[in-house]
């Protein structure tokens, strides 16, 4: 009777923690203890996996076609910087979140060879996506320098895309979004 107990408690737990993140915690979804990233969101359930059953860890490639939300979460910046957005958005829409994910397998591979980039002095941002019953790799972009993308099967590059940043401002809601928007903008 005992353990009938606990899995109800459990149930109820798992229902409470699956509707919000809170920043900089680990909550528990449906079955998994998961970190957040900062800023509070709403969420539907990232995983839907019953407790204790296996989740398959994957990167993104494969299972866009499955994502139903996705954060991002802007780097820190060494020079002083403004944006035109929060550092932290929660994208909750399946459509607009699998755009970015597809947006995201479709970059190129960097260049073979010795690269020569830009200075990187702007920030990264990381993308965490939600797709039920996988637990995600997350993905950082770096508009500056050589625009490097990692955490998929393969690093990719933004530099030779600038298609990425509308289809990624977009699905924020930031009109008109290009390389620039996520640079940000010094201070004068």
């Amino acid at each position: 009777m005992k353990g009938r107990q606990e899995e109800v408690g459990m149930k109820k737990r798992t229902r409470a923690s699956s509707a919000r993140l809170f920043a900089g915690t680990l909550v528990f979804v449906g079955g998994l203890w998961t970190s957040s990233f900062v800023g509070t969101a709403l969420v539907q359930s990232a995983f839907t996996s019953p407790a204790g059953a296996s989740v398959t860890s994957v990167k993104i490639c494969g299972v866009e076609g499955r994502v139903t939300a996705f954060g991002i979460l802007r780097g820190s910046v060494r020079n002083p910087t403004t944006f035109s957005f929060p550092k932290s958005v929660y994208v909750n829409n399946a459509t607009s979140s699998r755009s970015v994910a597809r947006a995201l397998c479709a970059l190129p591979e960097p260049s073979a060879g010795v690269l020569n980039c830009p200075s990187d002095q702007g920030p990264n941002y990381t993308l965490t996506f939600v797709a039920p019953g996988y637990q995600m790799t997350k993905v950082v972009v770096d508009p500056t320098g050589c625009g490097t993308v990692t955490g998929m099967t393969t690093d990719r590059t933004v530099s030779r895309s600038p298609g990425f940043w509308p289809i990624l401002g977009a699905a924020m809601k930031i009109k008109g979004a290009t390389n620039e928007t996520f640079r940000g903008r010094e201070k004068s």
